[in-house]
C-alpha cells in the first residue's frame, strides 16, 4: 500500500534572505534555504556555512560539568575503580570507546559495562549496580543514559556507589540524585542542546583533558562522534554539525583499525564518506552486535589495534547484519500480513506484535511500517504474557506524551517524540491499543494523518547543473534536522521510464535527459508517462558509474501535473483532477476527447492549461485564429477520431457541425460552465457524456471599491492592460507581478515566491500560471480593469477562499467602453468588412505586395477612415475564411493575394473568426448589463 503524499513548500521570509544574500554574498537560493531552516541572522548563518572547530560551544557551557569533572579528578587522585556504563546501540558504544580512551590518554585506566538487551534491557539497573558495587567499584559514568534512573541512583548511593550522568534524552519529572548530571536537555543552550550521547561524552572528555592541563588532542575523536551524531538521527545543527562536518573527513582517514577494516568492509574506502553511507552502512553493522548478540564485539572492534583482528571482527559484524536484515525481513512481511489480515489500517497507531518477535530489530521492523503506513506504529515481542515494545513516529506526532497518557497499561517506558520503548502485560495490550488510538483521535484532526512531502524551492530544469550542485552541498553534512533540500521540477516530460533492481524505479526527465531513480517505489512505473507531464521533487546527487560522473536527480516522489499538491476543496484544483483522470482514461482507450470554451478568449486559458499537462502531439485546437491550412489538418484529425484532446470554440463547433457529424469514437464532452453546450446542439452527442468542470457556479457579487497601499490580508489584483499594470506596480511598495509574463515557468515562479515569502499582493492579468499555483486562496480581488466577460472573471474569482464570489471593482464605465472598442477593431462589422474588401480589389487585382504603412495609407485614403494594422488583420482573417484572399508576410513586406473579385455579398456565415467575434462581442455585452447597476 503506497499512500499519496501531499506536497508542501516551506516557507520564507523575503527580506531575511535578500538582507543574507546581501551581507554573506551567498546566492539567493542559499540564502533561501538558510531563512527557510530558520538560519535567519548573518550570525547564525555564518556560522552555519562557514563554522570551525573554533565555534564549538564551551564544555563548560553545559550545566554540572564542573561537578562532574571534580568529582572524576577526585576518584582519579583517590584511585578509585572507575566503569563506563552505556547504552547498547552506536551512540552508547562510541561514547565508551570515546571515554575510555580519553581515560587512557590521561593515565587513568577505566573499565567500561554494557547491559544486555534481552538479560537487562536498557539503561542503569539495579542487578548491575548491585554487581559492579560488590566488585568494587566506586564511580559510575553513565553515557547516553541514566537520566531516569531514580531507584538505581538511590540504591548505588546506599552501597556507596557515585554515579556521574552524562545523558542526552529528555528527563522526567524527577531527577536523579546523583554526584554530578550533565545533560543538555536540561540546561543546553543553541549549540548544544540537540547533542547525541557521544557529543556530551566529548565535551566531558575535552574538560577533563583541560583540567588536566596535558596536551591532549581532543579531536582526535571526532570520527567517533560524526559516527555516532549520525546513527542517533539528531538534528544536524549547531555543535553537531561542526562535529559531523569535521568528524567524516576524520572518520574516512581514522587512525583505528577497526574502524579502517568497517570501512573496507562496507566498500568505502578511499572515499569521502557522506552522513548517508554512515548511516547506512557503517552504523547498521555496528548495532547488529547489540542487536543479537552482545555490544561488546563492536567496542573492541573500535578499540582493537591488531588488523588481523579487526578485519576478522569487521567480517563478522557484516555477517551478522545480513543476519539481522533476514530477521527483519520475516518479522516486517507477518506485520504486514497481520495488519492487511485485521485491517488495522484505520487504525490512527498501528499496534501489533508477535510471540517471539526479536526484540533487537522490532525497532527497525516499527520504522519500516511508519514509513509504509505513515502512521506512529508499536510493535511489541511477546514472551509468554510480558511483551517489549518499540515505537516509531512520524513528524508531528508526540509518541512519548501519547504513551504517558497510556502509562496506566505499562510496566515501564521511556523515549522521545519520534521512537519510544515500552513493557506491558499481555492481558493489557488490547486495552493499551484501544487506549493509544482514542487519545490519538481526541488531539490529532484527520487532515493532519496525511502524508508530507516538504519541499523547499522549485527550479527549473535549466537551472539543473554542476553550479547549482555545489550550491546544495553547501549544505553537507545533511540529515536530521538538516536535511538535504529537496527541490521541485514542474510539467516535465518523462522518457524510458522503466523498472530497474528490486523494484527501484529509473526514468529519464526533460530535454536534458537527466537519469531519475527511486529507491523502492515501484508504484511510480504506473504513473502516465507516455501521455501526461510530471512533476516531481527530488534530491540533486552526482552519480558516480565506472568512473563517469553525472548529475541524478534522487526522486522523492513523482505525479501527474494535472494533480495537485495537497487533497484540497478548491474548486479548480478539483475539477482538474476530475478532467485530468477523465482524459487520460479516454486517451487510453484511443478515444477523442473535445473541450468546448464559450469564447476565444477563455480557450486560451484552457489551452495554457492543457498544454501543460499532456504530452503537445495529443493536444489540438481548432478555432478562427488558425489559418485555412491549421484548420484543415485539425478538423481532418477529428473527423477520423484520433485519440487526442480537442479545444474548440462554441462557435467553431457550431460551423463544423454545419459541415459534418461528430466522430462516434467520440464520448466524452467537456465544458467549463453548465449549459455553455445549447440544448439545440445536444442531439449531435447523443452518445457523448457532458462533463462539467464547475458543476455549480456562484453569483459574483460586485462592490465599487478603491485601491490602497497598503493591505494586511493576501490580495489578488486584476489588469489586462500594460499602462493599468504599470500604474499599480508603482504604486504598491512589495507587489509581486505576474501580469504580462509569457512564459508559464515564469508566471509559476512568481507565484510559488509569492506564496512563501511575505508578500501580500500579486498583480495577475488573468492568465493560467499553473496548477498548483490556485492552492494558496486570496482573502481579496480586485479587478483594476474590466474583464472582457463574467466568464473572464470567474477564472480569477476562483482563487477566493472559499464561500465567497465577492469581487472588488475599480473599474468604471469607461474601461468597459474600451473593450468594446479592442473587440470592434480585431472583429469587424459586416460593414467594414465590405468596404475594406472593396478598397483592396480597386488598389490591385492579383497579388498587393507592399509595406504595411503603405498599404495603410491607400486603404485610408480610399475609404476616408483612419484603420490601423490591428484593424486591417481582423478584416484579412475573415477574407481568408471566406477563400477570398491569402495574406503571407514577408520581412517586412505583406502579401495579400486575392482569390476572388467577383463582386458578391460576402457569405459571413462561413467565416468561423467572425462568429468567434460575435460570440465575444455577446459575452462582453452580458458582463456590462450584469454590472451596469452599480456602476451606474
Amino acid at each position: 500500500m503506497q499512500l499519496k503524499s501531499f506536497w508542501q513548500f516551506k516557507c520564507f521570509d523575503e527580506d531575511k534572505a535578500q538582507q543574507l544574500q546581501e551581507e554573506l554574498n551567498i546566492s539567493p537560493l542559499v540564502a533561501r534555504l538558510l531563512v527557510q531552516r530558520g538560519i535567519d541572522t548573518t550570525e547564525r548563518a555564518h556560522n552555519f556555512l562557514y563554522g570551525e572547530l573554533k565555534d564549538l560551544s564551551s564544555p563548560y557551557s553545559l550545566g554540572g560539568m564542573q561537578a562532574a569533572v571534580a568529582r572524576i579528578n577526585q576518584a582519579i587522585e583517590h584511585e578509585e575503580k572507575i566503569v563506563i556504563y552505556g547504552d547498547y546501540d552506536v551512540d552508547g558504544i562510541c561514547s565508551i570507546v570515546l571515554l575510555k580512551d580519553c581515560f587512557d590518554q590521561l593515565g587513568y585506566p577505566v573499565d567500561y559495562y554494557v547491559p544486555g538487551r534481552f538479560s537487562e534491557g536498557y539503561g542503569l539497573n539495579l542487578e548491575a549496580v548491585e554487581k559492579l558495587a560488590a566488585q568494587g567499584y566506586r564511580l559510575i559514568i553513565s553515557v547516553d543514559c541514566g537520566i531516569k534512573s531514580i531507584q538505581e541512583a538511590e540504591s548505588a548511593a546506599r552501597m556507596g556507589l557515585d554515579i556521574v550522568i552524562t545523558d542526552h534524552h529528555t528527563p522526567g519529572d524527577e531527577i536523579p540524585e546523583v554526584a554530578a548530571i550533565v545533560n543538555p536537555r536540561i540546561d543546553g543552550n543553541e549549540k548544544n542542546r540537540d547533542l547525541a550521547g557521544v557529543g556530551v561524552a566529548f565535551k566531558l572528555a575535552q574538560a577533563l583533558c583541560q583540567a588536566g592541563r596535558l596536551k591532549i588532542d581532543v579531536y582526535q575523536w571526532l570520527d567517533l562522534v560524526a559516527l555516532a551524531t549520525i546513527a542517533d538521527i539528531v538534528p544536524l545543527t549547531g555543535d553537531n554539525r561542526i562535529f559531523v562536518k569535521y568528524g567524516l573527513k576524520k572518520l574516512a582517514q581514522s587512525h583505528r583499525v577497526g574502524l579502517q577494516a568497517l570501512i573496507a568492509e562496507c566498500g568505502l574506502q578511499d572515499k569521502a564518506l557522506l552522513p548517508t553511507q554512515v548511516g547506512f552502512a557503517l552504523a547498521p553493522r555496528l548495532n547488529s552486535a547489540g542487536r543479537l548478540q552482545n555490544a561488546s564485539i563492536s567496542i573492541e572492534l573500535l578499540l582493537t589495534r591488531d588488523s588481523k583482528q579487526a578485519m576478522v571482527q569487521a567480517k563478522l559484524l557484516s555477517e551478522m547484519n545480513a543476519q539481522r536484515r533476514a530477521i527483519e525481513d520475516k518479522i516486517y512481511q507477518e506485520a504486514v500480513a497481520a495488519i492487511d489480515r485485521e485491517q488495522m489500517v484505520q487504525d490512527r497507531v498501528l499496534v501489533l506484535g508477535g510471540e517471539g518477535w526479536h526484540q533487537g530489530v522490532i525497532g527497525i521492523v516499527a520504522s519500516r511500517l511508519c514509513e509504509r503506513y505513515h502512521r506512529p506504529t508499536i510493535l511489541i515481542s511477546w514472551d509468554g504474557q510480558i511483551g517489549k515494545g518499540s515505537g516509531r513516529s512520524i513528524p508531528g506526532f508526540d509518541l512519548y506524551q501519547a504513551l504517558e497518557h497510556c502509562q496506566e497499561y505499562l510496566i515501564q517506558f521511556g523515549g522521545h517524540k519520534l521512537a519510544a520503548g515500552l513493557t506491558l502485560k499481555g492481558e493489557d495490550g488490547e486495552n493499551f491499543r484501544k487506549s493509544i488510538n482514542q487519545w490519538c483521535a481526541n488531539h490529532y484532526r484527520g487532515e493532519e494523518w496525511g502524508r508530507r512531502q516538504y519541499i523547499d524551492l522549485e527550479v527549473e530544469l535549466e537551472d539543473i547543473n554542476l553550479n547549482l550542485l555545489k550550491e546544495l552541498q553547501s549544505f553537507q553534512p545533511c540529515g536530521e534536522g538538516n536535511p538535504m533540500p529537496v527541490l521541485a521540477l514542474r510539467n516535465t516530460p518523462i522518457y524510458s521510464a522503466r523498472l530497474v533492481g528490486q523494484g527501484h524505479f529509473r526514468g529519464r526527465v526533460g530535454s536534458k535527459g537527466l537519469t531519475a531513480i527511486a529507491f523502492n517505489r515501484a508504484d511510480l512505473a504506473d504513473c502516465p508517462t507516455q501521455v501526461c507531464y510530471h512533476d516531481q521533487c527530488f534530491e540533486l546527487v552526482q552519480n558516480e558509474f565506472r568512473g563517469q560522473k553525472n548529475l541524478q536527480l534522487k526522486l522523492k516522489d513523482m505525479k501527474p501535473s494535472w494533480q495537485p499538491d495537497s487533497l484540497c476543496s478548491n474548486s479548480f484544483s478539483s475539477a482538474l483532477v476530475r478532467v485530468g483522470e477523465r482524459c487520460l482514461e479516454e486517451i487510453y482507450h484511443k478515444r477523442p476527447v473535445l473541450l468546448v470554451s464559450p469564447t476565444y478568449r477563455i480557450l486560451i486559458r484552457q489551452l495554457h492549461v492543457f498544454r501543460s499537462f499532456f504530452r503537445p502531439d495529443l493536444i489540438a485546437e481548432l478555432h478562427g485564429r488558425l489559418t485555412a491550412e491549421q484548420r484543415k489538418k485539425g478538423e481532418s484529425d477529428f473527423r477520423q477520431g484520433k485519440h487526442k484532446i480537442y479545444l474548440m470554440t462554441l462557435s467553431y463547433l457550431k460551423f463544423l457541425l454545419g459541415k459534418y457529424d461528430c466522430p462516434p469514437q467520440l464520448r466524452l464532452l467537456i465544458q467549463p460552465w453548465p449549459d455553455i453546450i445549447e440544448k439545440n446542439i445536444y442531439s449531435s452527442f447523443k452518445n457523448c457524456e457532458i462533463e462539467t468542470m464547475d458543476e455549480k457556479p456562484k453569483n459574483i457579487e460586485w462592490k465599487k471599491a478603491s485601491l490602497a497601499r497598503t493591505y494586511y490580508e493576501k490580495v489578488l489584483i486584476y489588469a489586462n492592460r500594460p499602462m493599468t499594470m504599470k500604474k499599480i506596480g508603482r504604486m504598491i511598495p512589495g507587489i509581486k507581478i505576474e501580469a504580462g509574463l509569457s512564459s508559464l515557468n515564469q508566471r509559476r515562479k512568481v507565484r510559488q515566491e509569492f506564496w512563501q515569502a511575505q508578500n501580500k499582493v500579486l498583480l495577475t492579468d488573468g492568465a493560467y500560471s499553473g496548477c498548483n499555483t490556485f492552492e494558496g486562496r486570496f482573502d481579496q480581488i480586485f479587478f483594476a480593469d474590466a474583464p472582457f466577460s463574467s466568464y473572464e472573471a470567474k477564472l480569477v474569482l476562483e482563487q477566493l477562499q472559499e464561500g465567497s464570489m465577492s469581487a472588488g471593482a475599480l473599474f468604471s464605465k469607461d474601461d468597459i467602453t474600451l473593450n468594446w472598442n479592442y473587440l470592434k477593431r480585431v472583429y469587424p462589422v459586416k460593414e467594414r468588412l465590405e468596404k475594406v474588401w472593396e478598397s483592396l480589389q480597386a488598389i490591385g487585382k492579383g497579388i498587393i505586395s507592399m509595406e504595411p504603412g503603405d498599404l495603410l495609407l491607400k486603404l485610408n485614403h480610399s475609404m476616408g477612415q483612419e484603420y490601423s494594422y490591428l484593424d486591417l488583420l481582423g478584416v484579412l482573417h475573415v477574407l481568408d475564411d471566406l477563400g477570398l484572399c491569402q495574406m503571407d508576410k514577408k520581412g517586412s513586406i505583406i502579401e495579400i493575394k486575392l482569390k476572388n473579385t467577383e463582386k458578391k455579398p460576402l457569405q459571413l456565415s462561413k467565416s468561423p473568426y467572425y462568429w468567434e467575434g460575435e460570440q465575444e462581442k455577446q459575452a462582453l455585452g452580458n458582463f456590462a448589463n450584469d454590472v451596469k447597476v452599480f456602476l451606474g
